[in-house]
């Protein structure tokens, strides 16, 4: 395809952290191929998770006014709305290489308190008032419980055992199907255990105590 068609790339990404690097979960292994990723499957993909960082893609400018930019007062989630709204207006061309190395240790927004609390939800309510994500209703739906697992299970390791409890309820109230989650939780609460099999939410060690 011609580069003046293109109108969005991005690739792969590494993880520094103190122990060494690590490859960032693939999108190209979610979407299962590679080449380009388009439709509601990359949208649905983008929603779900992580798969992607701001550092290694690149979008032409007039995608990005239409995409309407960054979501204002957001903390925590803007790129993930951000890739979503793009996932609707442009094909996803992959660069099947790793093209930016995010360093995980030290203090900052991602491993501060800040990121326990029900401030970093918000996200999921600007996606669901998004005129571009209209037709994702389900998918967001399952974004939030995921995301309240997530809360649920990284309060627990930072010892806060009651705000953990208050969002795993959160997330069964929302999907009361989900029972046999809310027993995982129970057992990872009364005597630890693997917390995969509640949550895939990525792990942190929390920096400050604010």
């Amino acid at each position: 395809m011609a580069s003046s068609d293109v109108q969005w790339i991005g690739g792969r990404h590494l993880l520094l952290r103190p122990a060494g690097s690590e490859a960032a979960p693939s999108l190209a292994a979610a979407m299962g191929g590679g080449g380009v990723f388009c439709g509601a499957a990359l949208t649905r993909c983008l929603l779900a998770n992580f798969w992607m960082h701001l550092g290694a893609m690149l979008v032409r400018r007039d995608v990005t006014r239409r995409a309407g930019g960054f979501a204002p007062g957001l903390f925590y989630g803007e790129d993930v709305l951000f890739m979503a709204r793009l996932s609707v207006l442009a094909p996803l061309h992959w660069l099947d290489t790793d093209l930016y190395a995010w360093r995980r240790a030290g203090a900052g927004l991602t491993a501060a308190s800040a990121r326990l609390g029900v401030r970093s939800m918000a996200m999921h309510e600007v996606a669901a008032r998004d005129p571009l994500l209209r037709g994702f209703t389900r998918e967001l739906r399952w974004a939030r419980y995921s995301a309240l697992k997530g809360l649920a299970v990284n309060n627990l390791r930072a010892g806060r055992r009651a705000a953990a409890t208050r969002f795993a309820l959160r997330a069964f109230a929302q999907d009361p199907r989900e029972g046999r989650d809310l027993w995982r939780f129970a057992a990872l609460w009364l005597r630890g255990g693997e917390a995969h099999r509640y949550s895939l939410a990525e792990p942190f060690a929390l920096k400050d105590n604010r």
